[in-house]
C-alpha cells in the first residue's frame, strides 16, 4: 500500500497499476474487479502487454465471468464467449424485453406479476406466456445447456432475477468504475485517480437502452447512470483544465451538455475555458446558447465570464 501511494504521488501510472494487480490477489470485491478491468484497459492503451495479461488473469480469478456479456449502454446486445447473439436468435421480443428488465435490475428480483403487467398488461393467459418467455431467454443464453437452468436467470414462484455473478454487464462495470474513480479522486487525487476517471468516462458509451427511449421501466437506471457520468465528466474536465489540457476539458464540457443541456455550471465553465484559450467567437456563441437555455427555464443568465 505504501508503494502504491508513492507510485501514485510520482505519477508512475503503470507501476501503480502493477501494485493494483498484486493487491487484488484473492479478492472477490466487485470494486477490485472493476479496478482490474481499468488496469487492463490502461495497459492495453500503453502497450504493456504483459501487465494486461496479468491483470486479465487476476480479474478472472476475482470472480469475473465473461461467458455471457451484456451491453445496455447505448444499443442492447448479448455476447456468448465473445460472439454477438443475433436478434433473430431471440424468436420473441417479449423474451428479450424480459431479459433487459432483469439485467437493468442487476440481481434485484422482478416480481412475476410486475413482469406480466409490463409485458402483456391484463391478460389471463399471461402466466403461461411468462413461463414460455423465460424458457426462451434461457435457451438463448445457454443454447447448448452447459449450465444449470438457474445459472444465468433464477426463478421461483414469486419472482425472477438474473445472476449478476454469471453476467458481465457494462452498466454494472461503468457504475462501479465511476464510484471507484470518484472515491479515488476525493481521497488520493493524483495521476492514477485521474486515469481511473478517464477510463470511467470512456466506459459510458451511451444512455441506458437508447433503443427504448419511451419505456418507463428503464428510467431509474438511465437517470442513475447519467448522473454518475455527469459527476465523472465534470470532475475530469476540472482536472484536465488544471493540468493544462483545455482542449480535453472543452470536449468534456460539451459532452456533459449533450446529456444535460440545462446545466448552468457546465455552460459557464465551457465559456470560461473557450475565453481562456482565445476562442472568443466560440465563447460568445456558447454564451448565447447558454442564455437561450436559461430563458427557456425563465431564469436570468449570469454575466459573461471574465478570464
Amino acid at each position: 500500500n505504501e508503494a502504491r501511494a508513492l507510485f501514485d504521488e510520482l505519477g508512475c501510472v503503470l507501476d501503480a497499476a502493477r501494485i493494483d494487480v498484486r493487491l487484488a490477489e484473492g479478492s472477490t470485491d466487485p470494486l477490485v474487479a472493476a479496478r482490474l478491468a481499468a488496469v487492463v484497459d490502461l495497459a492495453r492503451r500503453q502497450g504493456a502487454r504483459v501487465l494486461a495479461m496479468e491483470a486479465e488473469a487476476a480479474r478472472r480469478g476475482s470472480g469475473a465471468d465473461d461467458a455471457l456479456s451484456v451491453t445496455t449502454l447505448g444499443s442492447f446486445g448479448v455476447s456468448r464467449d465473445g460472439v454477438l447473439v443475433p436478434n433473430t436468435a431471440w424468436q420473441s421480443k417479449k423474451a428479450r424485453d424480459l431479459f433487459k428488465m432483469l439485467v437493468v435490475l442487476d440481481g434485484r428480483p422482478l416480481p412475476r406479476e410486475q413482469a406480466i403487467d409490463r409485458l402483456w398488461g391484463d391478460d389471463s393467459a399471461s402466466s403461461s406466456k411468462l413461463s414460455v418467455a423465460l424458457a426462451t431467454l434461457r435457451a438463448v443464453l445457454d443454447p447448448h445447456k452447459q449450465f444449470d437452468p438457474d445459472h444465468f436467470v433464477q426463478a421461483d414462484g414469486e419472482s425472477i432475477r438474473c445472476n449478476p455473478d454469471a453476467i458481465n454487464s457494462d452498466l454494472r462495470r461503468f457504475l462501479t468504475l465511476a464510484q471507484s474513480a470518484l472515491r479515488a479522486q476525493r481521497t488520493t487525487p493524483g495521476p492514477a485517480a485521474t486515469e481511473l476517471l478517464s477510463i470511467a468516462e470512456s466506459a459510458y458509451t451511451g444512455e441506458v437502452l437508447e433503443s427504448d427511449p419511451y419505456t418507463d421501466w428503464f428510467v431509474n437506471a438511465r437517470e442513475s447512470a447519467r448522473s454518475a457520468y455527469l459527476s465523472v465528466a465534470q470532475r475530469l474536465a476540472t482536472v484536465r483544465l488544471r493540468d493544462g489540457s483545455p482542449d480535453d476539458a472543452i470536449r468534456l464540457w460539451l459532452r456533459v451538455l449533450e446529456h444535460e443541456p440545462y446545466d448552468e455550471s457546465a455552460h459557464l465553465a465551457l465559456v470560461s475555458t473557450l475565453v481562456a484559450v482565445g476562442r472568443h467567437g466560440d465563447a460568445r456563441r456558447r454564451y448565447q446558447h447558454y442564455s437561450e437555455r436559461m430563458h427557456e427555464l425563465d431564469l436570468e443568465p449570469r454575466a459573461f465570464p471574465t478570464p
